[in-house]
């Protein structure tokens, strides 16, 4: 993981690393990869990124029914997109996009050459489904697929705005992004009313010491035009947004330099410019990291932290400027001590008590779902048996994404000597709140 938790003492976080050996949530980190870039030249009027403004009032043109589809918002490490017609996937380390067609349940690499091997290594800008060093999250404008991906084309090289059609042709470059020095290495990326909002990390050395900060910003899609919207001074943990009409709501959790947690959730007016601060605390307990963040469509805002030692996960809600418990998955049987948010959704995932002694095998996993007035939706066996019968003997996975009827997980197992990743995406329907449904939606290399 690209956000450093090094200087926290490993023995306060051990039982949720534990957890956490199961749960990773891949960062599309801004790297420098040297392979060739799959797109195509530049076009005529493809633009520049520049030098950071100030925010600006310049009303935009957008379809609300494109705007940013926070459901799939959450994970750092994949991305899912979907109309009424297909569902999209990519994910962090393969370079690739993916996809599931409803009607007939195909799915497959999206690329419509009959004769192309497609994923058959990592690296085949062949295919017209390929595309390097994809960040986090895909995105639609005017009806046409967006995406940031490594240009090795630039000069220097760098990341770029892409669109193309939803069966990936007529790809075009939109505009070149700032280089890293004015973006920092973008984790996530996010398309709402003809913007590209990012939070990205600095990397920058203080009293000799490297530390990498949190940096949220945008990018008009029309223009090219840069803003700084906030800049973290502190030690990045964890960050992430969230979009609601106009209003822009960012999370970051950062270790400040006397090693206190630093928690903070600001609303940016997309149409105004205005920030403002919605919560701001510093915690001397490490299991006040925060973790994943949801703002419902009355913008109620949540949260759940990192736990440790021992402690139930708990939901917390923004109430006044500060943070309020709303719910906790104590269990007198299983320790749910670490916890995701989705659409309307927490999901828990717990360890037995029994079996957290048993060195020689990794304990059964247990998933709690709730709605956000504390109902079960689910609780039972996390569903990893649907990917082993598939084959997939070790893996692990990202966040949960999705509602009370349906959620999406990302499966991620070992590379095949072509370094390609075994990627895997199912979709499971909530049946009851003891059954799951899973369906395969995508798999890599077939």
């Amino acid at each position: 993981m690209c956000a450093s938790l090094k200087k926290i003492p490993f023995k306060k976080l051990l039982p949720a690393f534990l957890a956490l050996l199961f749960l990773i949530s891949f960062i599309g980190c801004g790297g420098d990869p040297k392979q060739e870039s799959p797109t195509e030249p530049p076009l005529d009027q493809a633009v520049q990124g520049g030098e950071p403004t100030e925010a600006t009032n310049a009303p935009l043109s957008y379809d609300p029914a494109e705007d940013f589809q926070n459901s799939f918002g959450t994970c750092a490490g994949s991305s899912i997109w979907e109309n009424e017609e297909i569902l999209l996937f990519s994910a962090t380390g393969y370079n690739y996009f993916g996809y599931y067609d409803k009607a007939s349940g195909i799915h497959g690499v999206l690329c419509g050459k009959p004769e192309c091997m497609h994923d058959m290594n990592n690296l085949n800008d062949e295919c017209s489904g390929y595309a390097e060093n994809i960040i986090t999250h895909i995105g639609m404008m005017n009806g046409r697929i967006l995406f940031v991906a490594y240009d090795s084309s630039r000069n220097p090289s760098g990341f770029s705005l892409y669109s193309m059609k939803s069966d990936s042709t007529d790809r075009r470059k939109l505009l070149d992004l700032p280089e890293q020095d004015i973006t920092g290495a973008i984790q996530q990326c996010y398309l709402h009313r003809g913007y590209l909002y990012m939070n990205a990390n600095v990397y920058e050395v203080h009293s000799g010491e490297p530390i990498d900060n949190t940096r949220f910003s945008r990018l008009n899609v029309s223009t090219g035009e840069f803003e700084l919207i906030f800049d973290d001074k502190y030690e990045s943990l964890y960050s992430g947004m969230c979009f609601i009409g106009n209003n822009v709501y960012m999370f970051r959790s950062s270790m400040t330099v006397d090693e206190t947690i630093s928690n903070v959730i600001k609303r940016f007016d997309s149409e105004t410019g205005e920030l403002e601060t919605v919560l701001e605390s510093e915690e001397q307990d490490f299991d006040r990291i925060m973790f994943r963040m949801w703002v419902d469509e009355t913008e109620n805002i949540y949260c759940t932290m990192m736990q440790t030692a021992g402690a139930a996960a708990v939901v917390y809600k923004v109430d006044g400027g500060r943070l309020k418990p709303i719910m906790d998955f104590a269990d007198n049987e299983i320790l749910f001590n670490v916890a995701m948010l989705s659409d309307g959704i927490v999901s828990a995932l717990g360890i037995p008590l029994d079996g957290m002694g048993d060195e020689d095998e990794a304990p059964e996993l247990m998933l709690w779902i709730r709605d956000f007035e504390g109902n079960t939706v689910y609780k039972g066996d996390f569903p990893s048996s649907f990917v082993r019968e598939l084959g997939m003997d070790e893996f692990i996975y990202s966040d949960i994404q999705g509602d009370a009827a349906e959620f999406y997980i990302q499966f991620y197992g070992d590379e095949d000597e072509q370094g390609v990743p075994d990627i895997c995406f199912v979709r499971f329907d909530i049946v009851s709140p003891s059954e799951l449904n899973g369906e395969l939606v995508f798999r890599s290399g077939q």
